[in-house]
């Protein structure tokens, strides 16, 4: 899987749906590759597109046809500022990964001082934890960046059963060795998230 994830600035969240729709109806028909996109703004106006590809060359190819590009130019007037563009393909998927099913989706970001600590946390007797205390937790798509960081987007079955959930001690047992081999943390919250399928 290849990941592209698109983020700005955006005033208008109408603006959002309004080119997620349009690269539905305009661009999707003729895309190769494709695995689906999720899409939105939080509150303070940060949009966010999570593309997914089966390769970076299907990717790549998408992105020289000329109705991404007329769509791309679109992206490019109702953003505020020139929207930040990351790619990866290491990819990792927790439980069922991405879903369209879900109501709330949650954008993680996080530095990883030492990658090879976490991914020795993530043995299924963890992962088990984590879907126990976790039961609103769909799946989740993480893509590792060039730095070291990651960005992941979660899926939710509601933002208030997501809510809850990460209150209870269960969830706090669970998380404390992930959240101790993290940098800092940041969140983007999706609170009503667009999807597109293949």
């Amino acid at each position: 899987m290849f990941v592209q994830v698109i983020e700005a600035r955006l005033a208008d969240e109408a603006a959002v749906r309004r080119l997620a729709h349009q690269w539905d109806a305009d661009v999707k028909p003729g895309a190769t590759g494709f695995l689906g996109a999720t899409a939105g703004m939080s509150a303070d106006g940060t949009a966010i597109i999570f593309v997914r590809f089966v390769d970076e060359a299907a990717a790549v190819w998408n992105e020289r046809r000329p109705e991404h590009t007329a769509w791309w130019n679109q992206v490019l007037a109702v953003f505020e500022e020139a929207p930040s563009v990351e790619a990866s393909a290491d990819i990792q998927l927790l439980l069922a990964g991405g879903s369209d099913d879900a109501e709330f989706v949650q954008v993680v970001r996080a530095p990883t001082p030492d990658r090879a600590k976490i991914d020795a946390l993530m043995t299924p007797e963890a992962i088990a934890g984590v879907q126990r205390s976790r039961p609103d937790l769909i799946g989740s798509i993480r893509a590792w960046l060039a730095d070291g960081s990651f960005v992941e987007a979660a899926y939710f079955t509601s933002e208030s059963a997501a809510r809850e959930a990460e209150q209870s001690d269960d969830y706090e047992d669970a998380e404390a060795a992930f959240a101790e081999a993290y940098g800092p943390m940041t969140f983007v919250d999706l609170h009503a998230p667009i999807f597109l399928s293949p």
